[in-house]
């Protein structure tokens, strides 16, 4: 009798399994020939999934429950939304698949998860957000005119953001548009939020003189990533040749890193010049 007792209680042990959840963005999705659905996700936490397979995070059936589930991911990757997946930790099956809470109650959007800042909301401004002159990055720039000079807040030497503290050198950044052997270039600007946000559009500020002398970007592209080394494009457009220009994106964007391509400027055979780069949550 204690050995039945025994096997039982062993059997319910083994039907108990622990259940996790785990949050990313639907990286690589894969149909398998015997019905099966793998999933990778780029995770938005310093997590690791220990049942995992090396290429993929979990599985799950794609017959049944299943075929709703590849739809999710399928509307994640294109509206670049994070989701959450619930697994069996002892073998990595998807348990539940469900899309983040897009409003608070009550229904309203508020603020978004990060600061505001300006007049219109920039989310870009060095000092803010845990952003740091290091957050900034490019391909290139010209002696002082490093990448945080387009995100100080300032045009060159007129501040356009209440609350920015302080100007980077000059105010801008500038870059060649040839390297040294001559060859035509095609600069980046990059920001690294940190982390993955969501963003709706973008701000280019040059000043005056320098829209004149054709520096102000023409047409551009952006690139987006959630590890920095693989890039997506997001989108491109064509900008008007004004100190302003504004671009929203077709749909919000959501990834950590933003790089901004300049594909050509409004003529300057030698430099291309951003004196701010705002991105904006709406």
């Amino acid at each position: 009798m204690l050995r039945l007792v025994s096997a039982a209680v062993a059997f319910l042990i083994f039907q108990v399994s622990a259940s996790v959840e785990i949050e990313g963005f639907p990286n690589k999705v894969r149909v398998s020939a015997d019905g099966h659905v793998d999933v990778r996700l780029f995770l938005t936490e310093n997590k690791s999934v220990i049942c995992a397979a090396e290429e993929y995070h979990f599985s799950f059936p794609f017959e049944g429950m299943g075929e709703t589930w590849v739809g999710m991911l399928q509307e994640a990757r294109v509206m670049g939304q994070a989701i959450t997946v619930e697994y069996d930790e002892s073998d990595c099956q998807v348990v539940a698949v469900s899309l983040p809470l897009l409003f608070e109650d009550g229904g309203s959007t508020g603020s978004g998860p990060l600061e505001e800042t300006g007049t219109q909301g920039n989310v870009a401004l060095v000092g803010t957000n845990g952003l740091t002159a290091s957050s900034f990055t490019a391909n290139a720039y010209y002696l002082n005119d490093t990448p945080a000079g387009a995100f100080d807040g300032y045009a060159y030497q007129q501040k356009i953001n209440d609350d920015a503290a302080y100007r980077v050198s000059r105010g801008i950044w500038l870059a060649k548009t040839r390297n040294p052997e001559g060859e035509a270039v095609q600069n980046w600007l990059q920001a690294d939020f940190g982390k993955a946000v969501r963003l709706a559009r973008l701000r280019i500020t040059v000043n005056a003189k320098s829209v004149t002398l054709g520096r102000s970007p023409r047409e551009v592209v952006l690139y987006v990533s959630n590890d920095g080394t693989n890039y997506t494009v997001a989108a491109s457009t064509g900008l008007t040749r004004a100190e302003s220009s504004d671009w929203a994106f077709p749909r919000t964007v959501t990834a950590r890193y933003f790089k901004l391509l300049v594909s050509n400027n409004y003529g300057d055979t030698d430099y291309v010049e951003i004196d701010e780069l705002e991105f904006f949550q709406q």
